[in-house]
């Protein structure tokens, strides 16, 4: 039983009660709150076809997805919409009560890549010199120390907003990386003049930027974290349009979807080129670049792998630590990372 209710609202009460479930299961609110925007629409689709979520088989699942794609959808999307629908069954799984009728194996067969998306642009790590500029172009110390952070350590944009000083180890220059994703954590060195911003910012800046007692290491002025993904990307996109760096790598036309939501006849949806995203692939090119094992790569980038939701991963004893400590000096005569 849920000790808090969330107000979920999905249109389907099973599902309302996975959310408040996993919440109470140390899961952030935020994604939660992704899997209930997920979860509304395939209740929607539920209800237009009569059915309930125990009823429901393998081809109407396969239909609510093809649906989702034709609205020009990406691929991420659909794999959002895909995990969030097989978690709930997983739920309904475990739960002692009615089981569903549909087969799980299958479900578990499902790919985004089944679904005709359209084909998105790579993302383009950024240069040193552009990674500088970006710094330099920020509006305030902390908003530069979120670019600094996102590039030395990788962290997706919710792991970075949501980082606690808790995480911060400045006697051994560690941070520990959330992976919000599936759970665990990646413990990733930093640079000496990282820790010593970090350590200028926990003890003298942070306390004059915000008065919130927060346990949060990033805070905004008026309250005790920075309370969106949308948040952060308004912070990057701001600055990285300063620093001249910004530009429009794709564009689209709205769904009738997007159209009913936003109330509008006309719209375009845009990606852009520089965004906390952008600070992870950054990151993991630089990785590639210093010579570190594909499996390094991964496990200091926390991709979802079998043990990641199990294990605590170090570089502490690594051969690596060295490596991904020094990234980020003496860069001054680099073009490229």
């Amino acid at each position: 039983m849920s000790e808090k209710n969330h107000s979920f609202d999905t249109g389907m009460e099973v599902a309302d009660e996975y959310l408040n479930t996993i919440v109470d299961s140390n899961v952030e609110v935020s994604t939660a709150k992704s899997y209930e925007t997920n979860l509304r629409q395939y209740g929607r689709y539920l209800d237009r076809e009569g059915l309930s979520p125990y009823q429901v088989t393998i081809m109407e699942i396969k239909d609510h997805l093809g649906a989702r794609a034709e609205q020009n959808l990406s691929k991420k999307t659909i794999s959002n919409d895909l995990t969030s629908i097989k978690n709930l069954y997983e739920f309904l799984r475990l739960k002692e009560e009615t089981q569903p009728e549909l087969d799980l194996f299958l479900l578990d067969n499902i790919s985004a890549s089944d679904f005709n998306t359209p084909t998105l642009p790579d993302q383009e790590p950024l240069l040193i010199t552009e990674l500088e500029k970006l710094c330099e172009a920020t509006n305030c110390f902390r908003d530069k120390l979120l670019v600094v952070v996102g590039g030395e350590v990788g962290a997706r944009n919710e792991a970075l907003r949501l980082m606690k000083l808790s995480e911060i180890d400045l006697q051994s220059n560690m941070i520990d990386v959330k992976n919000t994703k599936s759970g665990g954590s990646v413990n990733i060195p930093i640079s000496d003049e990282l820790a010593m911003q970090l350590e200028r910012w926990i003890r003298v800046e942070r306390k004059a930027y915000s008065s919130k007692n927060s346990g949060y290491l990033f805070p905004s002025r008026t309250d005790k974290k920075l309370n969106s993904n949308k948040s952060l990307w308004d912070i990057i996109h701001d600055a990285s349009n300063k620093a001249g760096i910004q530009r429009v790598v794709s564009e689209r036309e709205f769904s009738k979807a997007e159209k009913r939501h936003h109330n509008t006849e006309n719209g375009v949806r845009r990606q852009y080129r520089v965004s906390p995203h952008t600070l992870r692939h950054t990151f993991a090119h630089l990785l590639e670049e210093a010579g570190l094992s594909s499996k390094a790569r991964r496990d200091a980038l926390d991709h979802d792998n079998l043990s990641t939701t199990e294990e605590h991963y170090s570089f502490s004893e690594s051969e690596y630590e060295e490596q991904i400590r020094d990234l980020f000096h003496d860069n001054d005569n680099e073009s490229q990372p």
